[in-house]
């Protein structure tokens, strides 16, 4: 259950003595949980009540970012510390079935143009169409890796003599699964699936 795992950022101590963690997760329907301490060792745990948790939640996130942590991934943590990430616990994948390449592109194109007419309440997902990848580079600060996640015929995607392409991968980031959630209402109905 998605509810189950924490957010996990890390950043330098000061004086270099080692890392620190911070953890964020909301934890109801009006509450997030934060959990932080050296890494390693059982963390301090405050259960915050906050009328908008996800948007608190993201709030927070950016403000540890700028001040100097990094996403580490998503981490199921105990009250003794012990820790358990994600795709230790349940490997997420997406898979494109047989597709044709021309229109695989051409709905690429659009879906980039669609996504950046949007304004959004959180941070900022932007999709950039690189016509020499054939495909999308997407960026969200904290949601995706640093320097983006794409989905290309270059890159992801393997074509075929036919003129088709078929692909797949990991999911990593929830806000990939969004993507391929995205993306796929734009295709044939069981092209693209996420498991």
């Amino acid at each position: 259950m998605s509810g189950d795992y924490y957010s996990l950022y890390r950043c330098n101590s000061a004086g270099g003595n080692g890392t620190k963690d911070w953890a964020i997760k909301v934890s109801g329907t009006n509450e997030i949980t934060v959990k932080h301490g050296k890494t390693g060792v059982k963390m301090r745990t405050i259960i915050i009540p906050i009328e908008s948790p996800a948007l608190e939640k993201a709030d927070r996130i950016a403000g540890k970012m700028s001040d100097g942590y990094w996403y580490v991934g998503e981490f199921k943590i105990t009250d003794t510390g012990k820790m358990t990430a994600k795709e230790d616990e349940e490997k997420q994948v997406w898979n494109l079935a047989e597709t044709k390449a021309t229109e695989f592109i051409d709905i690429l194109k659009q879906f980039a143009d669609d996504i950046n007419e949007q304004s959004y309440t959180f941070h900022t997902l932007e999709a950039e169409f690189d016509p020499n990848l054939k495909g999308i580079t997407f960026r969200c600060d904290a949601y995706l890796p640093s320097q983006g996640w794409t989905l290309a015929i270059t890159d992801g995607f393997t074509k075929l003599d036919n003129g088709i392409i078929v692909g797949g991968g990991d999911i990593h980031y929830p806000m990939q699964l969004l993507i391929i959630a995205g993306l796929a209402t734009r295709l044939d109905k069981d092209a693209l699936t996420a498991i």
